[in-house]
C-alpha cells in the first residue's frame, strides 16, 4: 500500500520543535489516517495486519532515530527522484504529508501569536 518510513521521517524532520509529544501527534495521525483508508477497502486480515505492521515498524524506526538525535534536518537540496506510478492507497501518504504540513503551520502561527 505505501512506504511509510519516508513520509513519517519527513514529517518529523520538519518539526520546528522536535518533542516526543509532537512526534506522537504525527504517529497518531498516521495511524488514524491508515485506519480510515483501510476501512474503505474490503477487509482482509492478512493485508490489514501487514499494513499495520509496516506502519508500526516505520514509526519505531523514526522514533529510534529521533531519540538518538539522528534526525536533524531534511535536505531539500537533493536531486529530484523519479516519481513512481500511482498505486492503490497513495491517498494515505498525501493525507499524512498534509497533516504534517498543517501541524507545522499551526505551530508557526501559534509562535507568531505568542511573540
Amino acid at each position: 500500500m505505501a512506504e511509510y518510513y519516508s513520509v513519517i521521517h519527513r514529517a518529523v524532520a520538519v518539526l520546528e520543535i522536535n518533542t516526543l509529544e509532537d512526534r506522537r501527534a504525527i504517529y497518531n495521525r498516521a495511524r488514524a489516517v491508515q485506519e480510515f483508508q483501510l476501512g474503505k477497502r474490503p477487509f482482509n486480515k492478512a493485508n490489514y495486519d501487514r499494513e499495520r505492521s509496516m506502519l508500526e515498524n516505520a514509526i519505531s524506526r523514526v522514533e529510534a532515530e529521533a531519540t538518538n538525535k539522528r534526525i536533524i534536518t531534511y535536505s531539500f537540496c537533493r536531486e529530484p527522484a523519479a516519481v513512481p506510478d500511482p498505486v492503490v492507497g497513495t491517498g494515505v501518504l498525501g493525507l499524512i504529508a498534509a497533516c504534517a504540513g498543517l501541524l507545522g503551520w499551526r505551530r508557526k502561527r501559534k509562535a507568531q501569536a505568542v511573540a
